[in-house]
């Protein structure tokens, strides 16, 4: 690291990320697989970049998340096995009431006193009760509680919350907070994936407010509702400052938060097209979810975390994220499948042209080919001699 002064090299890259660097920053050219100065390069160069992120399998607890100003409610099973610790530490009650600044009556077994979840904290660490943190407990802002029956963010819960971020509505005053999401019995299926998913989460189901349509022939309306300060705090804290705590979820947390926002607000179709007398499908998937640059990039990582590679586009005044490659929708889609109604089977592959994105750097695979010596009639009667004799000797572009 070093001091400078000076203009800087700002390169836009076609995925919708950009690089701001020192004109004699290195950079890793793609085809040559050779370090070149930020500024000698062009528009069109291929620069080699990570395209997979590492994946995590951490689970994000409730309790960890929500502000250090909430309360705790535990049941009365939970406060007989409090007190139970509390004395084998303290020589009476009063004594640890004092010590954590609680009332007598938050100890006491039929106790109707909350513990500040900061608190709560402090005495499962100190009461040595860790495997409490993967409890579900009932939690609020001031003196209302509500339990869910799930103690992190599981993935029928992120698929909530991504179908909520997609196309639904969410609102918090100092009094109580309000979730909403509107559907068509056109949608039906997306209101059955969406209670199955509550089933498995909340103890209450949704207040469905269910209306006409507004035209004689239109399909009904379901307005389904939450008040639920517990809902909405999750929720604001998955979709904060340009997503900024999604990458925290693990595969299949973050698998059903995309699954949600897909169902919502995403399109998965095969497009047809002929060039040259002969007919070609590409798969499109899109996510259409906010026209704000650094969430759609966030979304970009995420999505590279199963090694899904997409583009921001700039389409019809919003903002899009998407895929193409067969490849890249043919992984998302297995990823996403076990939770989206939308993600279906990609049609079977009818060519067999690579995404850009795919390419790999040539003298790396012609360095590896001139250490292999294939039988020369078993290439030929697979048609792939020249493709292999190209590859070997540099002349031809090569992908995964």
């Amino acid at each position: 690291m070093r001091d400078y002064e000076g203009p800087l090299v700002c390169l836009g890259m076609k995925s919708g990320f950009g690089l701001r660097v020192t004109p004699d920053h290195l950079l890793l050219d793609g085809p040559r697989f050779s370090w070149r100065p930020a500024r000698e390069i062009r528009i069109g160069d291929r620069l080699l970049t990570i395209q997979r992120l590492p994946q995590r399998n951490d689970r994000v607890r409730i309790l960890d998340i929500l502000p250090d100003d909430w309360i705790v409610q535990p049941s009365l099973e939970e406060r007989a096995e409090l007190r139970k610790r509390v004395l084998e530490r303290f020589r009476s009650f009063a004594a640890a009431s004092r010590h954590y600044g609680l009332r007598r009556e938050a100890l006491t077994l039929r106790g109707r006193d909350a513990i500040r979840l900061d608190t709560f904290r402090r005495l499962l660490l100190d009461l040595d009760l860790k495997e409490w943190r993967d409890r579900a407990f009932a939690y609020g802002r001031r003196k209302k509680t509500e339990r869910f029956q799930v103690a992190h963010i599981t993935p029928d819960l992120a698929y909530i919350l991504g179908f909520i971020y997609g196309d639904g509505y969410a609102r918090s005053n100092s009094k109580h907070s309000i979730v909403r999401i509107t559907q068509s019995d056109l949608h039906r299926r997306h209101i059955d994936r969406l209670q199955q998913a509550s089933q498995a989460t909340f103890n209450t189901a949704w207040h469905d407010s269910l209306r006409p349509g507004t035209r004689q022939d239109s399909f009904r309306i379901h307005n389904l509702r939450r008040d639920s300060n517990l809902l909405f705090a999750l929720y604001d804290w998955t979709t904060r400052n340009t997503l900024e705590n999604l990458l925290r979820f693990g595969q299949d947390t973050l698998a059903g938060f995309l699954a949600g926002c897909m169902d919502a607000d995403g399109c998965v179709s095969t497009k047809h097209y002929r060039k040259s007398g002969r007919e070609y499908r590409m798969i499109d998937i899109t996510f259409s979810l906010s026209d704000d640059l650094d969430t759609n990039r966030m979304l970009l990582l995420a999505l590279r975390r199963f090694d899904v590679y997409a583009r921001i586009r700039q389409q019809k005044g919003v903002k899009i994220v998407q895929i193409t490659g067969r490849d890249d929708a043919t992984r998302l889609v297995r990823v996403l499948s076990p939770y989206s109604i939308k993600c279906e089977k990609i049609p079977v592959r009818s060519t067999a042209i690579s995404s850009d994105n795919e390419e790999v750097p040539a003298p790396l695979l012609a360095q590896v080919l001139k250490e292999i010596r294939p039988v020369p009639s078993q290439l030929l009667r697979r048609g792939s001699w020249s493709t292999f004799y190209e590859l070997r000797a540099g002349t031809r572009r090569p992908f995964k």
